[in-house]
């Protein structure tokens, strides 16, 4: 599984870990589906990390919102961080809660500059070409208005240009999954985020310059261990 792909001798996942636990995040639900019981013979209950580990098992794709919706509100405090497990983000998950809890919004989305290769044709889709980056290049891009806030999901822009683009880390409130349909599978960047947006509500955009690698497929895999062979990485 993804989570388990080792990261300069080191499971990703567990390297997560570590970075959430330095920003004092104690409470993990982990969703799981393919090859789950790697995942929890490796992890357990999470008291070696300090840490207190739940595990949520699909039964059926429910999409990123749907899957978080599916844990039930009562279960989730007020302020949720959201990651995906193939995702290697070198940042400061402290740093964002407390950027987060400065304001408002429903939703605080990791944003990074994305540099689009206008050479690369686009998707039978329309979409514009993903960034040479090595960020998880394949987020939406997003129109900021004022105090970052972001006021648009532009999914296709009349023409490859730089701009910002959404990365899988964001902080959301509870609030938002009344945003989240039930019985169907749904997504935040695609479905939920659009509609609250649509609806009037604040979400803020929180640009990180840090490393925010995909490595969700092998030929990124490749690169990002390659690049990670050229710096020290504990």
């Amino acid at each position: 599984p993804k989570p388990l792909l080792e990261v300069a001798g080191k499971a990703l996942l567990a390297r997560d870990l570590e970075r959430l636990a330095r920003a004092r995040y104690r409470n993990i639900v982990i969703n799981v589906s393919h090859l789950a019981d790697r995942i929890t013979a490796r992890f357990g209950d999470g008291s070696r990390l300090d840490m207190r580990l739940l595990y949520s098992v699909e039964d059926f794709p429910r999409g990123t919102a749907g899957a978080v919706k599916a844990l039930g509100s009562a279960s989730l405090s007020d302020d949720v961080l959201i990651l995906y497990g193939g995702i290697y983000p070198d940042t400061d998950c402290g740093k964002m809660v407390q950027f987060h809890r400065s304001h408002q919004a429903l939703a605080t989305l990791v944003l990074h500059d994305c540099v689009r290769d206008t050479a690369r044709p686009r998707t039978p889709q329309g979409r514009t070409a993903p960034c040479d980056k090595m960020h998880a290049c394949d987020g939406e891009p997003v129109a900021l208005g004022p105090g970052q806030r972001i006021v648009d999901f532009p999914l296709y822009h009349p023409e490859a240009r730089p701009g910002p683009a959404v990365s899988p880390l964001w902080i959301i409130r509870r609030a938002l999954l009344h945003f989240v349909p039930d019985g169907i599978a749904s997504d935040f960047v695609k479905d939920v985020f659009p509609a609250a947006v649509k609806a009037g509500e604040a979400l803020i955009g929180y640009h990180e310059t840090g490393t925010l690698a995909d490595i969700g497929t092998p030929d990124r895999y490749e690169r990002f261990a390659k690049s990670l062979a050229r710096k020290k990485v504990v």
